[in-house]
């Protein structure tokens, strides 16, 4: 549920259809020319310390995909400044519910079927934002601006058939998605409409099989106009 907060901080709002079964479909998309400003607070009550920080923008977003262990994704922010008091903004914050996704139910796909062989991948997409630095007398950031978006990552393979290799020695453009599915209603699903992937690194180092890298880069799809899409289904209403 709470992914949709930070993900509408990376790519600002989503557009959001009612399935009419108690689920939310939040399609998130990159290309925006802004996107929202938050403000955040990190409490320290035994101190008591409670730090804010104001304007903040969200730069990157990163995911990594394993065999094994917490699935988590790493967000990267920008603020304009940053204030200590003794109180909290508001005292009356509840904790926010969540539900986890394990590695385990993560899947990757290409042209709409599963990938095999892989072992781990991992993506990033980032607003590349500048911050506009001025002369003022109380030390913040005049701006933050978005950038020229990007999208990178890797995925390590199992070299078991040469369908990868040929559109990497070709320069095919691929697909990928990458994503988590706990039931058809708790699902999240990262789309990379148009990937190129580089000849990859095959390592051989004894016995067992030989792995390859790929270490590819996003490019936006000219006929959808964006590079990256994100679709979140969840119980919540709104973002």
């Amino acid at each position: 549920r709470n992914i949709g907060l930070w993900l509408k901080a990376v790519f600002g709002a989503p557009a959001t259809t009612d399935n009419e079964d108690g689920s939310f479909t939040h399609t998130f998309e990159s290309g925006k020319t802004s996107v929202p400003s938050y403000s955040l607070e990190v409490g320290l009550p035994e101190i008591p310390q409670f730090i804010r920080f104001s304007g903040v923008r969200a730069n990157s977003i990163a995911f990594n995909f394993q065999r094994s262990g917490e699935a988590q994704a790493t967000i990267s922010l920008l603020a304009q400044g940053e204030d200590a008091s003794e109180t909290s903004i508001f005292a009356g914050a509840e904790a926010k519910k969540y539900t986890r996704f394990s590695q385990f139910q993560g899947f990757i796909k290409s042209a709409g079927a599963f990938l095999a062989n892989v072992t781990a991948a991992s993506l990033t997409y980032s607003n590349n934002l500048e911050k506009i630095e001025t002369i003022r007398n109380d030390g913040k950031v005049e701006a933050i601006d978005v950038g020229v978006a990007s999208l990178s990552g890797s995925i390590s393979v199992r070299y078991g058939d040469n369908d990868l290799m040929n559109k990497a020695r070709t320069g095919v453009p691929v697909d990928l998605e990458f994503g988590y599915e706990l039931s058809e209603t708790q699902k999240i699903t990262i789309i990379c409409h148009e990937v190129y992937l580089p000849k990859p690194k095959r390592s051989i180092s004894g016995p067992g099989g030989i792995e390859c890298s790929y270490d590819f880069q996003g490019s936006k799809e000219q006929t959808l106009g964006k590079m990256m899409t994100v679709i979140l289904i969840n119980n919540e209403e709104v973002y």
